[in-house]
């Protein structure tokens, strides 16, 4: 099992994220940008936890499709309250993960994995779903960030 990088990926609009072909097929490339680590953006020690344990049952797999170069593309779906509560926060909870797809360039591999019609676990009343994005790649093959370690 090889040793990777961990970046999320930070999209255009929140929209972009689980709205899907549906949405008028619009192009998100050049809005997408690579953060450092992916527990900024998972807000919450268990959601965090969750997802880091997930990425090594995930790692067999991540290991069969890396590219040569490039990368592999990991969605989160989380679940969050609808409505914040008085302090503006948003309780969260891990949903699900899966491999979006893999290729040379994030926003090449996002794009297409957002056109493809799929199947996704919805969140129950009063919450709704979340989608994060996560970008595997090789240590010493990593983008152009530093400080990017899982």
């Amino acid at each position: 099992m090889a040793d990777y990088y961990y970046q999320t990926l930070q999209l255009p609009t929140p929209s972009m994220t689980s709205a899907g072909p549906s949405a008028g097929a619009q192009a998100v490339g050049a809005g997408v940008k690579l953060l450092h680590k992916v527990s900024t953006a998972l807000n919450g020690w268990a959601v965090s936890y969750r997802v880091n344990r997930e990425l090594e049952n995930l790692a067999p797999e991540i290991d069969k499709q890396m590219p040569q170069s490039g990368g592999v593309l990991i969605c989160v779906g989380i679940q969050e309250w609808a409505i914040p509560d008085a302090t503006g926060t948003r309780a969260q909870m891990f949903l699900s993960i899966h491999i979006a797809g893999a290729g040379q360039s994030p926003q090449v591999v996002l794009e297409q994995y957002l056109m493809r019609p799929r199947m996704v676990a919805g969140a129950p009343t009063g919450w709704r779903r979340r989608d994060e994005y996560i970008w595997v790649t090789p240590k010493g093959k990593q983008s152009m960030m530093s400080g990017s370690r899982r």
